[in-house]
């Protein structure tokens, strides 16, 4: 089974997702970076400038990885 990891790492916070797709992932971490801004009272999409920082990796259940690849 694949599976996909959305990852976003600011100076301060490492966040990850897991999902069955990657606009799952996508969403699922959104929505905890969401949550993350309401927490901490941020501004809205206060992550919106690190958009193009978030990275999906694909794996496998069982599977591996070695700097965000598929070993």
């Amino acid at each position: 089974m694949t599976i996909y990891t959305a990852e976003l790492d600011t100076s301060h916070f490492s966040f990850r997702a897991t999902a069955l797709s990657v606009s799952e992932a996508k969403a699922a971490l959104i929505d905890g970076l969401n949550r993350h801004g309401a927490e901490y009272r941020l501004d809205a999409k206060w992550w919106a400038g690190f958009e193009c920082d978030i990275v999906v990796v694909k794996t496998t259940i069982g599977g591996c990885l070695r700097d965000l690849q598929s070993i």
